[in-house]
């Protein structure tokens, strides 16, 4: 088996991301005209972005959390995965 270079590589992830993009343009063309074929009188016209991935729609601001829900958060995953709560003085 041939290995390639590294630079052959990133052509070849830069040419399936444009792939794919290509292809969520299309999904997002076709789902833009049944819309707006099935919207019903003084609706409103959908635009392309729309129904884009990572349109421009804005996005509410995560919030963020403080230590407490950090440790609550941690504590459970430690929880649901099984792991073991050891103190600072090594104790259980």
């Amino acid at each position: 088996m041939e290995t390639l270079p590294v630079t052959d590589l990133f052509l070849l992830l830069d040419q399936y991301e444009n792939h794919e993009k290509r292809a969520d343009a299309r999904a997002a063309l076709i789902s833009m005209i049944l819309a707006n074929a099935f919207r019903g009188k003084g609706k409103k016209v959908y635009k392309l972005e729309d129904f884009m991935l990572g349109g421009k729609k804005k996005r509410e601001p995560k919030k963020k959390q403080s230590i407490e829900e950090m440790v609550t958060m941690v504590e459970i995953l430690n929880a649901a995965f099984g792991g073991k709560v050891v103190k600072k003085d090594g104790s259980s």
